[in-house]
């Protein structure tokens, strides 16, 4: 066999194979992707990522929680989201591509004039969601607070990050326009550290009560009758706000101060007229007696309307506040329900026992036994230091008592879940006439407990349930 040939090599010109050299440059070449990488997740690029995201999430969510309230109008919110969003990528592009600060700058500037339209379509989209909400809340008879806690939420589930600024800024504005509006007078009874309007009803309400006690206590009467035809506090509170607004809304009646609170008492006081007569009548035993007739006539919002000679604009505005869809936006300005007292259901407890009722009649003034259960609630009252002013002095439920408390708006039906002090009149007979009274001493879901004077010629306590037929409604003290 012949020797093989080798051809020799020259190791000069052969490069070994280094694996650590190789894993070194490999380890190198990673840090430097990093290091790009790094370089271009730009501080613009992060903050418009957690945009991106949040908005997806945001969009997401909103549909979700404003499906009830119009798909259509959600729907469109959240393609107006994927807009901003492939806005945002078009930012990111062009600020990692960036050369130069002053490329960094002049594309800032191109971006702002071209996204500047974004918060607009936004605050379009917006007012279309408020659009809807404003139907469902029509349709529900939904409050207008709902309509401030509804655009607190589109803004919660809608906008994240950068744009929060700009909503918050228009919403504001939403905000503003409903409470230098009529409807602003649906808040005006809130804390604004001022005098709210339910306090200056209050005032009202004891004034007025005072003016019935002046008149009893000027006139030398055995009996009295109150004829009352009170005007609702609502139809005062609109004739009042229109006024006040002159049309143009301008003038806010969110807050109440002391020239407003003038105008309001004499729109008050012009559609409640009192006036009285005594006269002398058989008292059925053979004898005579005087009685007072105390009478309240009121005046509508249409007599109201021509005194104050209202314009077209005004005529519009009354009408749509006394529409029955802001009913219970009006009980809540009135706001007359009362807080209950302890300390008088502490006195009434402390009489539990006592028969015949001499004390309470004797005290009202008459010489001889009558039927003294609204005596009893009287002469608690009075023993607590709110008679005259929390309720009445009064000896009958039907011609005192119980129109004393509605023309006061302090009435409330049965089916009410009362409080300790509150006063319960009862209709034995269901007939629509009111034939006793009592105290509540406390009550519950299920039953309400009493004390009751004159209950078979006793101080005694009771208990009947909420919806006991026997139970006619509830006179509310103003305490």
């Amino acid at each position: 066999m012949s020797r093989i040939k080798l051809k020799e090599v020259n190791d000069k010109y052969i490069k070994k194979l280094d694996k650590k050299h190789i894993a070194s440059d490999k380890f190198k070449s990673h840090l430097v992707d990093i290091k790009e990488k790094n370089s271009e997740e730009s501080v613009s690029e992060y903050g418009s990522n957690k945009v991106e995201y949040i908005s997806t999430q945001a969009s997401r969510r909103g549909a979700r929680a404003f499906s009830k309230l119009g798909n259509k109008s959600v729907l469109t919110t959240k393609n107006n989201f994927l807009k901003v969003k492939n806005k945002i990528k078009t930012i990111k592009s062009k600020f990692a591509n960036r050369k130069s600060k002053k490329l960094a700058i002049k594309t800032s500037k191109r971006v702002v004039k071209k996204t500047v339209k974004a918060p607009i379509r936004i605050a379009n989209n917006i007012r279309r969601l408020a659009k809807g909400v404003k139907v469902a809340i029509t349709t529900t008879f939904k409050t207008i607070k709902a309509i401030v806690f509804g655009v607190k939420a589109i803004i919660t589930a809608l906008i994240a990050g950068g744009w929060i600024i700009v909503v918050v800024i228009v919403v504001i504005c939403v905000i503003y326009s409903v409470l230098n509006s009529v409807f602003g007078i649906f808040f005006s009874s809130n804390n604004t550290g001022e005098k709210t309007m339910s306090s200056v009803i209050s005032e009202l309400n004891n004034e007025f009560a005072q003016k019935i006690a002046t008149i009893q206590s000027e006139n030398v009467h055995d009996d009295y009758v109150l004829n009352i035809n009170r005007t609702e506090w609502k139809n005062v509170l609109a004739v009042y706000t229109v006024i006040v607004s002159n049309g143009k809304n301008a003038t806010n009646v969110v807050t109440i101060d002391d020239n407003k609170t003038k105008v309001l008492k004499e729109v008050f006081w012009k559609m409640n007229v009192v006036n009285y007569s005594v006269q002398d009548e058989n008292d059925g035993m053979g004898g005579m007696k005087r009685v007072l007739y105390i009478n309240v006539e009121s005046k509508s919002v249409n007599d109201m309307m021509v005194e104050y000679n209202f314009n077209t604009l005004q005529k519009e505005q009354i009408k749509e506040l006394l529409s029955d869809k802001y009913a219970s936006l009006w009980s809540n300005v009135i706001h007359m329900t009362g807080g209950g007292d302890s300390n008088v259901v502490d006195i009434a407890l402390s009489q539990v026992g006592n028969v015949g009722g001499k004390p309470y009649w004797q005290w009202y003034g008459f010489n001889s036994r009558v039927e003294w259960c609204a005596v009893f609630v009287s002469w608690v009252f009075n023993q607590a230091g709110y008679l005259n002013t929390a309720v009445p002095k009064f000896s009958t439920c039907h011609t005192q008592g119980v129109p004393w408390f509605k023309s006061m708006g302090l009435w409330k039906e049965k089916g009410y879940i009362p409080k300790a002090g509150d006063v319960i009149f009862f209709d034995w007979e269901q007939d629509g006439h009111t034939d006793h009274v009592g105290i509540v001493e406390k009550s519950d879901e299920k039953n309400v407990y009493t004390v009751e004077g004159n209950s078979r010629d006793e101080v005694k306590q009771k208990k009947y349930s909420i919806n006991s037929k026997y139970i006619y409604g509830y006179g509310i003290p103003n305490y």
